[in-house]
């Protein structure tokens, strides 16, 4: 599940990688008040259990 690009931004991409179930996020906008461009990079990642034979639970 990828995140959404957002609408009405100067600019909005997404790369990914199905592989190592990795997505990257980039979004940047025009702040009026600031006169700047404030650029922000969201990440998503999972896993899964690769050997569940080795699992462990801890508890405190």
């Amino acid at each position: 599940a990828d995140l959404p690009l957002p609408g009405g931004v100067d600019m909005a991409a997404r790369v990914s990688d199905k592989q190592l179930g990795l997505s990257l996020r980039l979004v940047r906008a025009y702040d009026i008040n600031t006169d700047r461009f404030p650029t922000r990079i969201d990440v998503l990642y999972g896993w899964v259990t690769l050997y569940a034979e080795l699992a462990c639970r801890v508890a405190s």
